[in-house]
């Protein structure tokens, strides 16, 4: 007996491998693709995971020959013209062909006040579950604030290596968030900070945000976050030709301090090839105008100016006032953080933030899955 659905048939069809499972789930895969996943050891060096040969120099009449199904829910194809046999077992169809679809994020707004996910230190420290259950909280809402986070210097960066790599830059390991004379970033100062995302000057921009609260005074300093990604679609739907201005058309962000001048041209709202919104980019102490023609010009300026107020709108807003051993982590691409101002001659507040980049959640949240099995879930 099966305690999981099985593959129950194959059938070579367009091109390709046509799968059913006992539970009703089906899939196809082209052959170019299925032969060239093949996880054999000739295909596949066994300790490195590194492939022995190029996608390039597949035969070019590559065709099935045979394909079977085992008892045990394993694929074998026999291939044309070279005869390779590719076997693909159950554990590896269920990763590759059967793994959930990713869901896409959970927007919010001010829906999600009080509400941010939020996870204990001593719990993700120690077990591998509840490690995972915070990485995809950061995952899907993109932000989520750690708490009970030891008050120790540099602390920031052992919860970075929770999962990752501290990603360093020209402001060290870690930064010091605080009241500061001469300071070179408003950051470094009690002012109101407009919501932004850090770093989109730099190449590439840190994918994760942590801000490790060391002391936060009574009065002011609140943090403030924004969906991007929310405000984004719902410029797309009501302003469509400012969204597609804000996609087309690059800014330009530049820093120049001491060692560095770092600058990048890229689009406010970046888009990947299926059209789907992959990061946003505003930051108005470091954005400079396009080089682009009066038109552009004119277009941008016009979008840009909707979609800030569409960032500011008290609906697309929560405020997180923070504890001392709080850590917020968020998603430097989607999440939008700001800070509301304070006097720094009543009230002392100190963070030491740092950054990481996002390949590290997504590669610690499979080696789990790998380990203790797929995420569980939830029944709706």
């Amino acid at each position: 007996m099966h305690d999981h659905p099985i593959l129950t048939s194959a059938v070579v069809r367009d091109e390709g491998v046509a799968l059913s499972w006992s539970d009703g789930a089906s899939a196809r895969r082209h052959a170019l693709w299925l032969r060239d996943v093949c996880p054999c050891a000739v295909c596949e060096d066994p300790l490195s995971s590194q492939r022995n040969h190029d996608a390039a120099d597949l035969p070019p009449d590559l065709a099935v020959r045979h394909v079977a199904v085992g008892n045990d829910g394993a694929l074998t194809v026999t291939w044309d013209p070279d005869g390779h046999v590719s076997r693909y077992d159950a554990a590896w169809l269920g990763t590759h062909l059967r793994g959930p679809v990713r869901a896409a994020p959970r927007l919010w707004g001010r829906d999600l006040e009080g509400r941010v996910p939020r996870a204990v230190w001593g719990a993700v420290s120690t077990d591998k579950a509840a490690l995972r259950r915070w990485l995809a909280d950061l995952r899907d809402v993109g932000i989520t604030v750690l708490e009970g986070t030891p008050s120790a210097d540099s602390q920031v960066e052992r919860v970075a290596e929770l999962y990752g790599y501290v990603h360093e830059g020209n402001d060290g390991r870690h930064f010091e968030v605080r009241s500061q004379a001469q300071a070179i970033n408003f950051a470094y100062t009690p002012k109101t900070l407009a919501v932004h995302t850090d770093r989109p000057f730099a190449d590439p921009v840190p994918g994760v945000q942590l801000l490790h609260c060391l002391v936060q005074g009574e009065d002011g300093g609140e943090n403030i976050l924004v969906d991007g990604f929310a405000v984004a679609e719902g410029s797309r739907r009501a302003e469509p030709a400012a969204f597609a201005a804000l996609a087309r058309i690059p800014a330009e962000f530049r820093n120049r301090h001491g060692t560095v001048d770092l600058l990048a041209r890229r689009p406010v709202i970046r888009l990947g090839a299926d059209g789907g919104i992959e990061a946003i980019h505003v930051n108005d102490r470091c954005m400079r105008p396009p080089e682009t023609d009066d038109a552009d010009i004119a277009a941008f300026y016009g979008a840009y100016r909707a979609f800030v107020a569409r960032l500011r709108a008290p609906e697309a807003c929560i405020t997180v006032k923070l504890r001392a051993g709080d850590t917020p982590v968020f998603d430097n691409c989607r999440v939008l953080h700001g800070r509301a101002g304070y006097d720094a001659t009543r009230a002392h507040r100190h963070l030491q933030g740092t950054y990481t980049d996002w390949c590290y959640v997504e590669s610690t949240l499979r080696r789990i899955d790998a380990e203790l099995g797929p995420e569980p879930v939830a029944v709706q």
